[in-house]
Parts: C-alpha cells; sequence; structure tokens
C-alpha cells in the first residue's frame, strides 16, 4: 500500500510541474536579451561580446604515431530506409512518402504554435535615412508591411495590450528598432502533441511498408497462377 501511495505522489508531483506555466521573453535593441521562464525561475541569457583571441601556446612535437586504420562508418537507418524505398517503390513512392512526412510535421507545429500565447507584445521602429526622400520612401514601406502582419499576428495570438509604433525621423542616420514579446505555454500540453506524433509517423511507416509488400505478393500471386497453367 506504501508503494501505491509513493507511484500516486510522483504521479501528482509530475502533474504539478507539467501546470505550471513556461515561456520565453525576447528584447531586442541591438543586442538580443532572452529570458527563459518556468513559473517563478528564470534564466537570462544575453548577446555575448567578441571574446579577446587567445595567444598560441606553443606545443611540443608529437612523437610521431603508427597510422590508424579508417574506421567502418555505420550507415544510417534513415538514409538506408529511403534508399530501400526508391529501390522498392520507385521516385514516385519516395516523393509520397517525403510530403506525407512534410504534412505530418506542418501539422504537428502548427498544434504546437497554436497552444502558445502572447501574453506581451510592442514593436518601436524609428525610419531614418540618407536624406528626407529616402526617410519617406523607406517609411512607407515598412508601415505597408509591418502594419498588416502586426495586424494579422494579433488576430491570430490575441495578447494583452499589443503595441506597434513607426515614426519616421528626418535626420541622416540608420533605422532602428526595439522589439519586446513574452511567449508561454502550458508544458501540460506538449506530452499529448509529441504521443501524437510520434503515433502518426509510426502509423506512416507501417502504410509506407505494407505498401511496399504489396508489390511482392502480386508477383508471388502472378507466377503462382502461371505454374498452375
Amino acid at each position: 500500500m506504501m508503494i501505491l501511495y509513493i507511484l500516486l505522489g510522483i504521479v501528482a508531483l509530475l502533474l504539478l510541474f507539467l501546470l505550471i506555466p513556461a515561456g520565453v521573453d525576447i528584447y531586442y535593441d541591438e543586442k538580443a536579451q532572452i529570458t527563459l521562464r518556468y513559473g517563478f525561475i528564470h534564466k537570462r541569457i544575453d548577446q555575448r561580446e567578441e571574446e579577446k583571441p587567445k595567444k598560441p601556446v606553443p606545443s611540443k612535437p608529437a612523437a610521431p604515431s603508427k597510422p590508424k586504420p579508417a574506421a567502418q562508418k555505420k550507415p544510417n537507418p534513415a538514409v538506408e530506409f529511403l534508399k530501400e524505398l526508391r529501390r522498392s517503390q520507385g521516385f514516385s513512392g519516395l516523393m509520397e512518402f517525403l510530403i506525407s512526412l512534410i504534412r505530418l510535421l506542418t501539422s504537428s507545429a502548427y498544434r504546437i504554435v497554436k497552444d502558445i500565447s502572447v501574453s506581451h507584445l510592442d514593436l518601436w521602429v524609428v525610419v531614418r535615412g540618407e536624406d528626407a526622400a529616402q526617410t519617406a520612401i523607406q517609411y512607407g514601406e515598412l508601415c505597408s508591411v509591418l502594419y498588416p502582419a502586426f495586424g494579422m499576428l494579433c488576430a491570430a495570438k490575441p495578447s494583452r495590450n499589443p503595441r506597434i509604433s513607426v515614426t519616421a525621423e528626418y535626420e541622416k542616420g540608420e533605422t532602428q528598432g526595439v522589439l519586446s514579446v513574452s511567449l508561454r505555454i502550458l508544458p501540460l500540453l506538449l506530452p499529448g502533441h509529441l504521443l501524437a506524433l510520434a503515433w502518426r509517423f509510426l502509423m506512416l511507416i507501417v502504410k509506407t511498408r505494407s505498401a511496399d509488400a504489396q508489390p511482392d505478393t502480386q508477383k508471388k500471386n502472378v507466377s503462382g497462377q502461371a505454374a498452375g497453367r
């Protein structure tokens, strides 16, 4: 009975961890700053500055060694599967399998992205150019791209008080932008998506294998009928 209580406690603890929201905060202002969050725990990742190259340390000349025999590379199972599929079903069968695999991955990625919520979204852009005419042209081009894209994003992923600002400063300089976005997801939803992806991928492999075995069965049936005649 005690073992059952321990197992129930472990399951409850895992369920509690999966119910804690996780996310990432992205802030870009000439340098990227990423903050990973899990509940009250957060880890900040800043864009590191280029380290100064270290002076090479002179090494002692190594003693001559006997050449080792080249190790045989193990064949990649995925590559071997695709080659076998190409031999058995031809180029059309290979392309059909790859298209089905791409559809499977894109649909699974769409389901995962659909569960991601945008809790904060700010975009600020200041347009500058060489002269006033170039600044006006760049301002019009950015507005025609950013505002529709921002509207579509907000319609697909509603967020709390999203803001976008594109302004033009008619002074010589470079265009600058600041992006601040916060993404959140419930970890409890990820295992279901991964299990569904694994199951659908397994069904795709089984379907491909069964289609691969059908030509051999048909050949045996034809040869048996010819022998009977």
